[in-house]
């Protein structure tokens, strides 16, 4: 596989794997607020909204992560070289998670109001959590000297 189709392939899981994980956090912030005002949420509706929320909210998820891993790529090509590569898998897993949250903020303060609801108040560790995910994937999956 040649070193740009394995980028390529790795991005991609990268993005799927942050969305996902992404999704599942949000909704289970967003499930956990109907509890708190008193709502049953069952688990058979915990499933089948967290599967739907994957399904669904994928455009908007990606809209939000694809720039975000990009700007972490170009972010941290620029101080990888002063870490080992142990190092370098967590900084940059940290550097995505960090960078999604920055563009969730920016978008949240030029609009006004926050894209996904459930990454509001402590929801936002769900996404640099997500981000993270997302980061390690890449690492692991990714061409050895990409970053």
């Amino acid at each position: 596989m040649t070193f740009r189709v394995k980028a390529f392939l790795a991005f991609l899981a990268a993005v799927a794997v942050t969305q996902i994980v992404a999704s599942i956090i949000a909704s289970q912030f967003i499930l956990a607020g109907l509890v708190d005002m008193g709502v049953p949420v069952p688990l058979a509706t915990r499933l089948q909204v967290t599967a739907t929320d994957i399904w669904r909210s994928a455009p908007l998820y990606w809209l939000l992560i694809v720039p975000s891993l990009l700007l972490s790529m170009l972010v941290f090509r620029s101080i990888k070289k002063h870490f080992n590569d142990s190092i370098c898998t967590l900084l940059f897993a940290l550097c995505c998670g960090i960078l999604l949250w920055l563009v969730n903020t920016l978008l949240n303060n030029l609009l006004g109001v926050s894209l996904i609801a459930g990454f509001r108040g402590w929801g936002v560790l769900g996404l640099i959590v997500a981000g993270t995910f997302g980061g390690w994937c890449y690492r692991l999956l990714g061409p050895a000297h990409t970053n």
